[in-house]
């Protein structure tokens, strides 16, 4: 993902702001990825099942990764996350720029970054 904008997802099946927020961050994503947006959702879900049922149910076509360890994930643990859902922009040198942004701050931000 160097060179891109990209958005780091933190969420799971079971979290029903995740849930709630995925249908937009889709939206996001495919208004975007040709601009160089990209999406990088990391889930703390335990049954891998269940994530894809998830994914599926959500249209999700951006990356999407499972350690499968739920509050154990390490990835989870380097960006210091201890809520659902938890976000960070990065910029194109992979500076995170914001921190929990969501909705029409999110989209604006975006938007500014890649065009």
């Amino acid at each position: 993902f160097r060179g891109k904008v990209v958005l780091v997802d933190f969420w799971a099946s079971w979290c029903a702001p995740c849930r709630a927020a995925n249908p937009y961050v889709q939206k996001l994503y495919k208004k975007y990825k040709t601009k160089g947006f990209e999406v990088y959702a990391v889930s703390i879900d335990v049954k891998k099942e269940q994530w894809r049922k998830a994914i599926r149910q959500d249209r999700i076509t951006y990356t999407s990764v499972i350690e499968n360890t739920g509050w154990n994930s390490k990835t989870a643990e380097k960006y210091f996350v201890d809520y659902l859902p938890t976000n960070f922009l990065l910029d194109k040198n992979g500076k995170i720029v914001a921190i929990n942004i969501e909705g029409k701050e999110l989209f604006d931000k975006v938007k500014s970054m890649v065009e």
